[in-house]
């Protein structure tokens, strides 16, 4: 059996996958309190940039980034004052959603995103590779897989 908290290319693929689920499961439950509610939610994110710039700033920057400030940070001073867990994915998943608050829609979805990238930052075991490098990678992944997702929707 793998262990996915010590082997880093499955580690990043499930928690990528991860991410992206709970993209469609938020969109679906946004559709579904459109539809019951006669609402129209924004749900935009930021999409008026070149390709390029995307890759840069979305694929790459944004994850070390964001995966310094909203997982490094908040985990290494859970680590020193032994605060609970519960209390460090919430603040985490908190402060996530504060970042991506392009719309309300966005930034739930977002604080969920961050949630579960800080339960998997603290869940990485593995000897050789970093949490940091992991978690980046992850979030990385998810980015790449919507970014990618846009540029085959635009051909249409």
């Amino acid at each position: 059996m793998i262990c996915l908290n010590k082997k880093p290319a499955v580690f990043v693929f499930v928690w990528g996958g991860v991410l992206v689920l709970i993209t469609y499961a938020c969109t679906f439950l946004v559709a579904v309190v459109e539809s019951w509610f006669d609402l129209k939610i924004d749900k935009n994110g930021v999409s008026e940039h070149t390709w390029l710039f995307k890759l840069i700033v979305f694929c790459v920057i944004a994850p070390l980034l964001e995966t310094y400030l909203l997982q490094f940070l908040p985990y290494d001073y859970y680590k020193r004052h032994h605060k609970s867990m519960a209390w460090l994915i919430l603040v985490a998943g908190v402060l996530f959603a504060l970042f991506h608050m392009y719309s309300i829609a966005y930034a739930i979805v977002a604080g969920i995103k961050g949630m579960m990238l800080t339960y998997a930052y603290a869940s990485w075991q593995g000897k050789h590779v970093s949490r940091f490098v992991v978690t980046t990678m992850a979030h990385a992944f998810n980015n790449i897989y919507f970014l990618t997702l846009e540029l085959i929707m635009s051909l249409f």
